[in-house]
């Protein structure tokens, strides 16, 4: 890994080059290093089942921002916006059964 040190060109840079490289802000450091290989990752059964639910929560908000008639009339959560408190009233609704 290396370390950026009053690099005009690498300060406060982040994000990949390709696939190649990864610049990130660590403790108000850049760092450069190798791009992550996530091929050999195993998710969870429980893993799985809430990014599927995330996408569809995903899918159910934007289909709410799309119509500007539900847009107008959606009950916000605060001062989040409304893609987040459908996604957030979605996820709510259809949380998933964990046996405690």
């Amino acid at each position: 890994m290396a370390e950026s040190k009053d690099n005009i060109v690498m300060k406060n840079m982040s994000g990949a080059i390709g696939k190649l490289i990864v610049f990130r802000r660590v403790n108000g450091k850049t760092i450069a290093c190798k791009y992550p290989n996530r091929s050999k990752v195993v998710y969870t059964e429980e893993q799985i089942q809430y990014r599927a639910l995330f996408s569809k929560a995903s899918a159910f908000a934007s289909s709410i921002i799309k119509d500007p008639a539900k847009r107008a009339s959606y009950k916000r959560h605060g001062e989040t916006s409304v893609y987040h408190s459908a996604l957030k009233d979605y996820m709510n609704a259809h949380r998933l059964n964990k046996s405690v």
